[in-house]
């Protein structure tokens, strides 16, 4: 408000700033999706990779959208949610309804972070016609004996096999991050 050049008090220009942003028609929607579009048009032809994840700040619970660009990321669409904790599908499904038009001519594949790998989310983006990837930390064989694991969708007992040192105590082992492809 002090930089504001209006020859009038601090308070007066300190409450037409706060009328101007609290104006219906300044919305994220309106304002900033066609700033995003008008950069996927210039800058974006082939396919995207839209990067979805959820952090928390003390008490600060922020949903974002971004896309991944030339080793950046660059933000679409963000959300305050309003409780602590993850995010569920409902949610999840609602923030990603309202970025789908802006990427309805691009092939797009949402990368998600550890909260995101529901079986429930990855069948909705696909029957949108997304595919979608997951940031998982897997390990492909047991740190103890050495045998090699089924896929995850198979690991029904939850210990080794060969040794039977259950997966809990395997946790100390995993390294990296590793991407799966529903």
């Amino acid at each position: 408000a002090t930089a504001l050049p209006i020859p009038i008090k601090f308070e007066s220009r300190k409450r037409k700033i706060q009328r101007f942003l609290s104006l219906s028609n300044l919305t994220i929607e309106k304002i900033w999706f066609p700033i995003v579009k008008t950069f996927l048009e210039t800058y974006l032809k082939d396919e995207k990779l839209i990067y979805e994840y959820r952090t928390a700040w003390r008490r600060i619970n922020l949903f974002m959208i971004s896309i991944v660009w030339e080793q950046r990321v660059f933000p679409v669409y963000f959300e305050l949610l309003s409780k602590l904790g993850s995010s569920n599908f409902e949610e999840q499904s609602r923030i990603v309804k309202k970025i789908l038009p802006i990427f309805n001519s691009y092939k797009i594949c949402v990368l998600g972070d550890r909260e995101f790998c529901s079986i429930k989310l990855a069948t909705w983006l696909k029957y949108q016609g997304l595919c979608f990837c997951t940031r998982l930390s897997l390990l492909s064989e047991c740190p103890n004996c050495g045998a090699r694991f089924k896929v995850p969708a198979l690991w029904v007992d939850g210990w080794c096999h060969r040794c039977f040192l259950p997966f809990g105590e395997m946790v100390e082992s995993q390294k990296g991050i590793y991407l799966t492809r529903f």
